[in-house]
C-alpha cells in the first residue's frame, strides 16, 4: 500500500516539539512522530469510549 501524503500546518511550538522528538532519535522522521500520535489518540478515544 502506498503512502498518502497529507499537509499540515503547526504553531511554532508544535513544530519545534515534533523537531524536538526527532532529533532525540526515538523517531526516524516527523510521520513517526504524528503515527506515534494518532494511535495513541486512537487508543485514548477507544478507552473513552467504554
Amino acid at each position: 500500500m502506498a503512502a498518502a501524503t497529507i499537509q499540515v500546518s503547526l504553531s511554532p511550538e508544535l513544530h519545534t516539539a515534533v523537531q524536538k522528538r526527532v532529533r532525540s532519535g526515538r523517531y526516524r522522521d516527523a510521520s513517526d512522530v504524528f503515527r506515534a500520535c494518532l494511535r495513541g489518540l486512537e487508543r485514548e478515544e477507544s478507552e473513552a469510549a467504554w
